[in-house]
This record gives C-alpha cells, sequence and structure tokens, in this order.
C-alpha cells in the first residue's frame, strides 16, 4: 500500500524537485552543455606498403599472403587475366 503525503511533504518534495531542475541547469550552463565544435581532419594520404615493410617485417610478410595484400600493386597489361572479347553480357 502506498503512503500518501501531507501537504507540507509534497510542499517539500516540490521544492526539492525545484532546486535539483536549478542545480542541473546551473552545471549545464556552467560546463557548456552546447554542442562539442568538430575539429577538421587532416587529409588522408596513403603510403607505399613497403615504407611500412622497413619497422614492421612480420606484419608485412603475412599481409603480402592474404587477398588483400596481394591485390594491393599497381596494374598493367600484364596483370590481365580476364577475355573480355567473348561471353559479355549486360545485365540491366
Amino acid at each position: 500500500m502506498r503512503r500518501q503525503l501531507n501537504s507540507n511533504q509534497r510542499r517539500a518534495a516540490s521544492v526539492l524537485l525545484g532546486l535539483a531542475g536549478v542545480c542541473a541547469a546551473i552545471m549545464c550552463i556552467l560546463h557548456g552543455a552546447g554542442p562539442v565544435p568538430v575539429q577538421a581532419q587532416p587529409k588522408a594520404e596513403y603510403v607505399d606498403p613497403s615504407i611500412c615493410a622497413d619497422c614492421h617485417q612480420d606484419i608485412a610478410a603475412t599481409y603480402r599472403q592474404s587477398g588483400m595484400g596481394r591485390s594491393f600493386h599497381r596494374v598493367d597489361a600484364s596483370d590481365r587475366t580476364a577475355s573480355f572479347n567473348t561471353h559479355n553480357t549486360l545485365f540491366s
């Protein structure tokens, strides 16, 4: 069974809740509740994996064995294994 509050207890509870709200508002004002400014990120640049391999030989060796590592090189005509002359189907 819930206990009923008398008028003095309700008034005290209202005052305490009001004070808690005022304290929260003051804390927000003092600590700047506004949005945090976003810092511009420097431009991302990629380097040749061989540069990293100088210091990280173990990682570079296992990376070269992965699918991504084997595909990371400059493409030239000798790399092309697919024939684009026959059996070309366009799906639209």
